[in-house]
């Protein structure tokens, strides 16, 4: 069950079985070398481009692996199953602000997807900023860390319970280095 969690990138609902393979192919060396941010891998002899909309690209893989790693440390609120995943991280299915529900734009600290293809994620500051990290290759890597910086400064390194200065997560290490 918790790596149903990896493999689930929301919108993709059919496509557990890629999913599944192409984040096996990623996890192969530390530094996902591997990894097509504005696309994927070939699946059951057709290219990825021939799927259209229907599998994720490897950069929203990535972002989804990103918070179920937090979410399996974050302890589940009542409201949603995946803590870390329902607060700081937004697919939203139409591009821009609209889809993401209002309270998190204001309070702040999401990453979101603002555009599907190619992928571009963006980060919501507090107080409804939105910062829009440079587009290509290493945008989700720079969202990421942005919002890692958000946590740290603005909440203490914290990630709701979770201490992002932790040696066991190391972020903060990241960002100070």
């Amino acid at each position: 069950m918790i790596f149903y969690r990896y493999v689930t990138v929301p919108g993709y609902s059919r496509s557990l079985e890629y999913c599944r393979s192409r984040l096996r192919t990623l996890a192969e060396d530390t530094s996902v070398s591997k990894a097509l941010w504005d696309s994927g891998s070939e699946w059951k002899g057709r290219s990825f481009e021939m799927f259209g909309l229907e599998l994720p690209t490897d950069s929203e893989l990535i972002l989804t692996a990103f918070g179920a790693f937090f979410d399996e440390r974050l302890p589940p609120n009542t409201a949603a199953k995946a803590a870390f995943t329902s607060r700081y991280l937004a697919f939203p299915q139409s591009e821009g602000l609209d889809g993401i529900e209002p309270w998190r734009v204001r309070a702040g600290a999401v990453i979101y997807r603002s555009r599907t293809r190619p992928p571009e994620f963006s980060v919501i500051l507090p107080g409804e900023k939105v910062v829009h990290p440079l587009s290509g290759r290493l945008n989700i890597f720079h969202a990421i860390l942005l919002l890692t910086q958000i946590l740290r400064d603005d909440y203490d390194g914290y990630a709701g319970q979770i201490y992002l200065g932790d040696p066991s997560i190391g972020l903060l290490e990241v960002i100070e280095n």
